[in-house]
C-alpha cells in the first residue's frame, strides 16, 4: 500500500472540478478519464455528492481515478469554499474546471497557488443569456476568468466559435483556446448486444420505434417529438404505428409524462430510467432523434452513428458538425412536422443499411482515445507553461 502511495505521489495531480456531474459532462468524464490515457498523471475528481456523482466515482475507480464527494456543497458559496480548500491544500499540479461555475470557484485559489488552470465550458452561451444587471456581471466575470485561464478547452468546433463570439476579448493570445472534440467509447457501441425491448414494454413488432435519450429539459427539445407523435396520431386517426422509447431520469420527466397523458398520447410512449447499458437500448430502436435547441457537442449522435442506427438531428451548430459527411438527416429546430417526416425517411431498410455501413467510419471519427490524448497534451502544455513538472510525460500514445 505504501509503495503504491509513493508512486501516486510522484505523479503530477490533476484536480478536475465538476459542479454538475450530469448529462454530457458526466459522460465526458466517464469516457475521457476512463480511457487509459492518463496513466502517468493522477486524476482527482471533486464533485458535490449526488447520485450521479456517486455512480461516476464508482465507474472511474477501476481506472485509478480518485474522487472526493462533497456532502455539504449544494449551495454555490459552500461549493466555492470546498473548492478553494482543496486547491489551496497543495496536493495538485493543475486544476481543470469543468463549466463556468467551476471556473469561477477555481480561479482565485489557483492563482494563489500559481497553478495552471484549464477551463472547459460544456454549455453554449445563448443570445438571451446574461442580459439583466446580474447577468452582465456574471458574463463579465466569466470573460475575465477565461481570459486569464492558462488554456480554454473547447469540446467542439461549434463550442469554440460560440466562445469567441460570446467573449470577444478573452482569446487574444495565440493558442489560448484549444479544440479537442468530444469522443465516445466506440467499442461499447460497436459491439453492444441489442436489448429486446419490444416484448418488455409492449411495443408492436411492426411499429417504428423512435429513441429519445437524454434529459427532460427545454434545450433538449423533447416536446417537439411529442408534437410530432401527436400529429402522426391525428393523421392516422388514432391508429398510429410510431412509438417512442424515452430513456432518461433527469429534469422534468414527471411533468412531461403528465402532459403526454393529458393529451391522450401515453399509448405511444414508453419511459425508461437511465441505464449505464445505454448502447443496447440505442441498438434496439429504429431511429434515434436528437431535437436539441442547442448542444456544445453531440455525444448521443456519435453513439447512435457508431451503433449503426439511423439518426435525425436538429440543425444546431454542434449537431451539424457531427452530421457532416454522414447519412444522418437534419431538420430545423422546433420543427415537429420536419421531425415526423425525417422519422419516416429514416425508418427504412435503405436508411438502416446506410447507417450500418457508416458505423465503421463513425468509429474512426469519434473514438474517445483521440479526445483523451488531446486533453492529456493540453494538461502537459499548461503545466509546462506554468513551469510544472512534466519530465518524462511527453511520450506519444
Amino acid at each position: 500500500m505504501s509503495d503504491m502511495s509513493g508512486v501516486r505521489a510522484l505523479k503530477p495531480s490533476v484536480l478536475a472540478v465538476v459542479r454538475w456531474p450530469v448529462g454530457g459532462l458526466r459522460t465526458w468524464c466517464k469516457y475521457v478519464y476512463g480511457s487509459g490515457a492518463f496513466e502517468r498523471l493522477s486524476i482527482h475528481l471533486l464533485m458535490p455528492r449526488y447520485e450521479e456523482s456517486m455512480d461516476l466515482a464508482e465507474e472511474l475507480a477501476p481506472h485509478g481515478v480518485e474522487s472526493t464527494l462533497l456532502v455539504d456543497a449544494e449551495s454555490p458559496s459552500a461549493f466555492m469554499v470546498a473548492v478553494a480548500k482543496e486547491i489551496l491544500s497543495g496536493r495538485h499540479s493543475l486544476v481543470h474546471a469543468h463549466g463556468f461555475t467551476s471556473a469561477l470557484a477555481s480561479y482565485l485559489p489557483s492563482k494563489a497557488r500559481s497553478l495552471p488552470l484549464v477551463v472547459t465550458p460544456h454549455d453554449m452561451i445563448l443570445d438571451g443569456q446574461y442580459r439583466d444587471a446580474k447577468g452582465r456581471v456574471a458574463r463579465w466575470l466569466i470573460g475575465y476568468v477565461l481570459k486569464r485561464a492558462t488554456t480554454v478547452h473547447a469540446v467542439s468546433a461549434a463550442s469554440a466559435r460560440n466562445l469567441r463570439v460570446a467573449f470577444p476579448g478573452a482569446f487574444k493570445r495565440r493558442g489560448h483556446i484549444v479544440t479537442a472534440t468530444n469522443g465516445i467509447d466506440v467499442g461499447k457501441f460497436s459491439y453492444a448486444k441489442t436489448q429486446l425491448v419490444r416484448d418488455r414494454y409492449g411495443i408492436p413488432a411492426d411499429a417504428v420505434l423512435v429513441g429519445y435519450f437524454g434529459r427532460y429539459m427545454a434545450p433538449k427539445g423533447f416536446r417537439y417529438i411529442v408534437d410530432a407523435i401527436a400529429e402522426n396520431v391525428e393523421r392516422s386517426r388514432g391508429d398510429a404505428n410510431v412509438f417512442v422509447l424515452a430513456v432518461g431520469s433527469d429534469g422534468f420527466r414527471r411533468e412531461e409524462q403528465e402532459a403526454i397523458v393529458s393529451r391522450g398520447l401515453d399509448r405511444w410512449f414508453r419511459f425508461v430510467d437511465y441505464s449505464p447499458e445505454i448502447a443496447g437500448l440505442i441498438k434496439a430502436v429504429d431511429v434515434v432523434v436528437m431535437p436539441s435547441l442547442w448542444e456544445a457537442c453531440g455525444l448521443l449522435a456519435m453513439e447512435a452513428m457508431v451503433a449503426g442506427v439511423p439518426v435525425v438531428l436538429s440543425d444546431c451548430d454542434a449537431l451539424l458538425d457531427v452530421a457532416q459527411g454522414s447519412p444522418a438527416v437534419t431538420v430545423k429546430r422546433q420543427d415537429a412536422l420536419g421531425i415526423l417526416a425525417a422519422i419516416s425517411s429514416q425508418a427504412t431498410e435503405v436508411a438502416r443499411r446506410a447507417a450500418n455501413d457508416y458505423s465503421t467510419i463513425a468509429a474512426g471519427r469519434f473514438d474517445v482515445q483521440k479526445t483523451a490524448f488531446s486533453v492529456r497534451e493540453i494538461y502537459l502544455g499548461a503545466m509546462a507553461e506554468k513551469g510544472g513538472k512534466t519530465s518524462g510525460l511527453q511520450a506519444k500514445p
